[in-house]
């Protein structure tokens, strides 16, 4: 009785799980596809530096917050400058916030900066942060993606955060 009863909770657990992965979106696939976006317009500050730093997080936070205050009208960004290996602990990119156009006055403590492309292979994934897959995952897919339709991707990449249930990595082509 007492391993009938194990038995009953350890599947109502699992399906409890599996049900609140789904919920999270940890079924849902990353959707790749090409844009034809010419120019990224950022306002921020350039980084260079552990992963890690409590300066990038603080850069990352000051942009959100600045979204979030309604101070700028734009999506939250980072752009990095070569591909982050898994394992590597430094970085070097640009954070702030990705604009439609050039803006008319840049926020005081950030820099404007333009980044020309040739169109972009844009990977989304639409679900809760916590079941996002890792970037190594989509990075395949993406190469995969570029291979298969013989396009060149730069070794620049801009992530989009558009919420905690949302992120977009558009990969720069050559």
């Amino acid at each position: 009785m007492n391993q009938r009863r194990t038995i009953i909770w350890v599947a109502v657990f699992f399906t409890i799980c599996l049900v609140t992965y789904a919920y999270l979106g940890g079924l849902r696939e990353v959707k790749i596809s090409v844009t034809s976006e010419d120019v990224y317009h950022m306002v921020g500050n350039r980084f260079t530096g552990q992963i890690e730093s409590d300066t990038l997080k603080d850069m990352f936070l000051s942009a959100k917050k600045r979204i979030e205050d309604k101070q700028v009208d734009g999506t939250l960004a980072i752009l990095y400058f070569k591909d982050a290996e898994h394992g590597r602990d430094s970085i070097d990119c640009f954070t702030g916030i990705l604009l439609g156009m050039k803006p008319e006055k840049v926020p005081a403590g950030m820099e404007y900066k333009a980044f020309n492309s040739n169109g972009a292979v844009k990977a989304r994934f639409d679900g809760h942060r916590l079941v996002t897959p890792n970037p190594a995952e989509i990075k395949e897919k993406v190469d995969r993606y570029a291979q298969k339709n013989n396009l060149k991707l730069q070794q620049i990449f801009v992530e989009k955060y558009f919420s905690d249930n949302a992120i977009e990595i558009d990969y720069l082509l050559q």
